[in-house]
């Protein structure tokens, strides 16, 4: 009797456990801990369950039933427990199990403070957050640890500009720092060297450790003042070799001066400022970048040619009609104001930079400093670790380049915030901007170019952006969108573009509308760029009614390898085996940093090494009869020595990878659409699997990387590159027959190919595997097991009830099947990604512009809201509203 109160206990246990998770559920206090918490207490009351059932040797049931009999005087009869009972309960148990932990796995609900935290580095166990609950429990309100964690908690509570202390040094310290910096030459001890009460310096100058000394002046010196500091370096009985006047408050060149018979050098705080660094071969670099080297390889283009004046506007919807002379006057303004320059891709954010540091170096003003973020992580770099990513180039101090900024002597501009590294997490993102505005001190002038929709959404773009002004002296920036080129900017920007090609781009522009697919392209500068270099070369004119990003630069990247082709050297890899080269490494690329266009040079030979071990021996070395055949690559080398250095090289050099100027041994794809298109093309083939040599170039990538496709990351840019190298491959376009081009997509992209025939189930299923979904499920379930066994235990014991206790038991055997089918098939769904892929899916619809109310009735509403960003609604709503739809739906056609 004893162990049949022991199981009902644990059962009845159980049964407010659950009754629990729905309070916490309905009214939103549970966190990821209780649920650990009442997680773990269920798994351990369920194990012991069945362990007192296996030892006893008595089953759920007949324990209820005993205690029944027991203490409400009940005659209900019980079955022996055998073998097979305790399987059933055994299976039962570990479904429960499995579900509990899955939902913990991939918990998506509420979380504390604590759990936020964690996350960011490693996570936590399970049991870890057991015992945080479970010690939270005793602890007083005031003092609780666990407390629940909002999204936006990190906008509300902090500005993302830092609250600094930027009182000014006092005079002698700025001297010290500015002649210090200067040469090292000065060795001057801040803490020894000065004298207080006569204000001046008395230190080494140069190896041999001749004596100098600086009077510190705020402003230009009286000659009583002069004559006192004269007369105390005298009594110091020293030969100086330098006798300097530094002066703070007057503007002034340097200049020596005779005074009581000794050679006094003045120098002014301007002066010194404006010479601390040789900024020349900077200056030299910015020139050759936008006026004389061409914008690509095979092109005589430079920026210069090509350069038209920007349109933008403001958040405030205010029309910029030249965004450069808005930068310029802005520059010279005295306002905390800072400047975020936002656009698509291809919009000229990064020319932009490039033309206003060319403007501001001739005007001899500001000098601009263009740092690129591509692979960084502010949050985790000093001011001086982020400047010296960019000084090191140019052997340039990161001290000096600090100590000009904070004397308001540069502009700062940021560039490509969205190619930063690790910014999957809300809050390093915040992270990552809070250590980039740490440069705003007073007279700084800061800008930050990105692409807008780096950001979830338009709270968080202001407030990592610092939109908002909460004071009238506080630092704000102002949100200015790049726009893309009229026609007028088009027509101009090809002013030295070759005739023909001119006439015809023009042409075709001046037949489609402004809202047209063609336009849309060429509006973008980057892309009317390609346009003008492959349109004749490539025959872009024969495919213009199907234009798209993806076929101009798919195209610009094949012009790039034949032009290597067509040079009379001798190259070790031939142009076919450069494109496989290079998809590898986009991929490769792709794996280690997700979507940052940079790679180290350990990592890039280490990729190539692995895609030459894995070479697919059915890649043809020449693309057609007409150029002269070679052997296989490995054939060719091998009997070279340096086989592996010859193909590091070639790809390094001749394809279409450059150095990162902005970290060393770093590179870097030539445009980041180039990488983005790379990363879709290889998805695209990787998903067609058509039984050509492109796919064989992807079967050996993925052997040789061991890509898991069902890993793949994508970004808007990705998703819209495989839009439309799938519209292409696939020829597709919009018809009266639309429907059948959607479906014909669905089938191409759904994973899972025995569901990829039925968006509707495959939609549904998607939609019950969901987290959420899966958490109610399994609770509802739960429930609905204990009723099942209850009426049982009541046909047993009553036989008028037998009919009516098969049909529930058959009902209600239902959920527990369909759940333990979501159990089985989730990590098919997870591992398939086809959530991913029916977002790829929807966007190639949108890209086709087939009608919403097409797509929209392919797959289940919820599952449609799901693509759009939306989260599912409650499993009860979904049932209710696919029960109604049907319903409605039936009595419609009768």
């Amino acid at each position: 009797m004893t162990t049949s109160i022991l199981i009902t206990t644990l059962i009845t246990i159980i049964f407010f456990l659950y009754l629990y998770i729905w309070y916490l559920k309905i009214f939103k206090k549970y966190t990821r801990e209780r649920f650990a918490f009442v997680g773990l207490t269920t798994i351990f009351c369920l194990i012991s369950t069945l362990t007192l059932q296996i030892y006893s040797s008595q089953g759920v049931l007949n324990a209820v039933v005993d205690v029944s009999n027991f203490y409400l005087d009940t005659h209900i009869s019980t079955n022996k427990t055998d073998y097979r009972d305790h399987l059933l309960v055994s299976i039962l148990i570990f479904i429960l199990i499995s579900f509990i932990y899955k939902i913990h796995s991939n918990w998506n609900g509420p979380i504390s403070t604590i759990a936020a935290e964690k996350m960011r580095f490693s996570g936590s166990t399970m049991f870890e957050e057991f015992l945080l609950q479970f010690q939270d429990f005793f602890r007083s309100k005031q003092n609780k640890k666990i407390i629940p964690h909002r999204a936006d908690d990190i906008e509300t509570k902090y500005s993302v500009f830092s609250i600094n202390d930027f009182d000014k040094s006092p005079w002698f310290e700025e001297v010290y720092e500015l002649f210090t910096l200067r040469s090292n030459q000065y060795n001057i001890n801040i803490k020894k060297d000065f004298y207080e009460e006569e204000n001046c310096f008395v230190s080494k100058y140069g190896h041999n450790k001749e004596a100098i000394a600086i009077f510190c002046s705020l402003s230009y010196p009286t000659q009583t003042e002069l004559d006192k500091f004269l007369r105390f370096i005298s009594s110091l009985n020293k030969k100086f070799t330098k006798i300097i006047v530094a002066i703070k408050n007057v503007k002034g060149d340097q200049a020596v001066k005779n005074i009581n018979g000794k050679s006094i050098e003045f120098r002014y705080e301007n002066e010194m400022l404006d010479s601390l660094v040789d900024f020349k071969y900077y200056h030299d670099y910015i020139n050759e970048l936008f006026t004389v080297k061409p914008i690509t390889e095979n092109s005589k283009i430079t920026i210069k040619d090509f350069y038209v004046d920007l349109r933008a506007k403001t958040e405030k919807i205010e029309n910029i009609e030249n965004i450069e002379n808005y930068a310029l006057e802005w520059s010279e303004s005295k306002e905390n104001k800072h400047l975020a320059i936002l656009g698509e891709y291809g919009c000229g954010k990064s020319v932009f930079s490039l033309k206003l540091a060319y403007e501001l170096l001739k005007k001899n003003g500001r000098i601009p400093i263009i740092f690129e973020l591509r692979g960084k992580s502010p949050r985790n770099l000093s001011m001086i670790e982020l400047i010296s990513t960019w000084s090191s180039a140019f052997r340039i101090d990161p001290l000096a380049l600090l100590k000009l900024h904070r004397e308001g002597k540069l502009v700062l501009i940021f560039e490509g915030f969205d190619e930063m590294d690790m910014v999957g997490d809300r809050e390093v993102r915040f992270l990552h901007f809070q250590k980039l505005w740490e440069f705003a001190t007073p007279n700084s002038k800061i800008i930050i170019t990105g692409r807008p929709n780096f950001f979830l959404d338009d709270k968080e773009l202001k407030t990592n952006l610092g939109i908002d002004k909460p004071y009238e002296t506080s630092h704000y920036c102002e949100a200015v969108y790049l726009e893309k080129f009229d026609k007028n900017q088009i027509e101009k920007a090809m002013r030295k573009v070759e005739n023909e090609t001119r006439k015809q781009v023009l042409s075709i522009l001046n037949s489609n509308s402004k809202g047209s697919n063609f336009y849309d392209l060429v509006s973008r500068p980057a892309i009317l760029y390609l346009v003008s270099v492959i349109w004749k070369e490539r025959k872009l004119s024969e495919v213009k009614e199907r234009i798209n990003s993806a076929i101009i630069i798919g195209e610009f990247i094949q012009y790039c390898y034949s032009r290597q082709t067509d040079k009379k050297a001798q190259f070790p890899l031939t142009e076919h085996e450069r494109e496989y080269f290079m998809l590898g490494v986009a991929v490769g690329m792709h794996r280690l940093t997700e979507l940052s266009n940079q790679i180290s040079k350990n990592d890039l030979e280490e990729i190539i090494l692995k895609l030459y071990k894995d070479f697919p021996e059915d890649l043809l070395p020449v693309k057609n009869a007409t150029q002269q055949y070679k052997n296989p690559l490995k054939e060719r080398m091998k009997d070279n020595n340096n086989a592996e250095e010859m193909i590091l090289t070639d790809v390094r050099s001749c394809g279409i990878l450059v150095n990162d100027l902005g970290r060393k041994d770093f590179f870097k794809f030539a445009h980041k659409s180039f990488y983005e298109y790379l990363v879709s093309l290889f998805f695209v083939e990787s998903v067609l699997k058509e039984n050509n040599l492109a796919y064989s170039n992807v079967r050996s990538i993925s052997k040789s990387l061991e890509v898991v496709l069902s890993n793949f990351e994508h970004s808007k840019e990705t998703m819209t590159f495989t839009a439309e190298i799938l519209a292409s491959r696939l020829k597709l376009s919009v018809t009266p027959n639309s429907k059948e081009t959607a479906y014909s997509l669905f089938e191409t992209l759904y994973p899972i190919k025995f569901l990829s025939k039925f968006p509707k189930i495959a939609g549904m299923l998607e939609v019950y595997s969901y987290p959420k979904i899966s958490f109610s499920l399994m609770l509802s379930t739960s429930l609905l097991t204990m009723i099942m066994f209850f009426t049982l235990l009541i046909s047993k014991s009553n036989p008028i009830f037998d009919e009516l206790s098969i049909t529930n038991t058959t009902i209600l055997t239902f959920p527990i099947f369909f759940a333990t089918l979501m159990m089985l098939f989730y990590k098919t769904f997870t591992r398939n990604n086809g959530l991913k892929r029916s977002q790829i899916w929807l966007n190639c619809c949108n890209q086709l512009n087939i009608d919403e109310s097409i797509t929209s009735k392919m797959v289940p509403q919820e599952f449609f809201k799901m693509l759009k960003g939306e989260n599912p609604q409650n499993v009860y709503l979904v049932f209710r509203n696919i029960l109604y739809r049907s319903l409605k739906n039936r009595i419609i056609k009768k």
